[in-house]
């Protein structure tokens, strides 16, 4: 939460859901130029964990899915 001043609070993003946001988008770039990417391989082209990243697939395959579900 943020606090304006004026007697208001908003919700922001938090720095970790904002850099969780920039791997989302890299990840899905990777593997949208070598599909047979592994995870390791991403890991170590962002300096991250193997299990973080799978954290983040995990939910980039989740977003799909909802994105998916039709009215």
């Amino acid at each position: 939460c943020q606090y304006e001043f004026e007697g208001n609070w908003t919700l922001a993003a938090s720095t970790k859901e904002l850099e969780d946001a920039e791997y989302k988008t890299q990840i899905i770039e990777m593997r949208n130029l070598d599909s047979k990417i592994t995870q390791k391989a991403i890991a170590e082209k962002l300096g991250i964990s193997a299990g973080k990243v799978n954290t983040l697939i995990k939910e980039i395959n989740k977003e799909k899915k909802v994105d998916k579900v039709p009215f």
